[in-house]
């Protein structure tokens, strides 16, 4: 008869870790994969040169508001990790006001 041990804290802390960084990723790859910005307000009074506030939208179907519910996380660290990615400048000087 063999003795065998039972798994200990280590080997279910590094499952539920491995676990946990699995879903993370999925959960980031799919909001990068399905996101685009997409432009919606003018800030005119707040930065100059004017710039445009981007919005996300969602490439998937359904109804986008459940969409940015789920992805709200991921987008609100998007938004600190990119901020350029997120705004557009307005002015150009070869074509005037550039979405306008």
């Amino acid at each position: 008869m063999t003795s065998r041990k039972k798994p200990g804290v280590a080997f279910w802390a590094t499952g539920t870790l491995f676990v946990g960084l699995v879903l993370f990723g999925a959960y980031a790859m799919a909001y990068f994969w399905t996101v685009r910005p997409s432009a919606v307000n003018i800030f005119a009074y707040e930065s100059l040169p004017p710039t445009l506030e981007l919005v996300p939208e969602y490439d998937v179907g359904g109804n986008q508001s459940f969409w940015k519910a789920v992805f709200a996380p991921a987008h609100r660290i998007d938004r600190r990790i990119r901020p350029n990615a997120w705004v557009e400048d307005c002015w150009t000087l070869d074509r005037g006001w550039g979405r306008l």
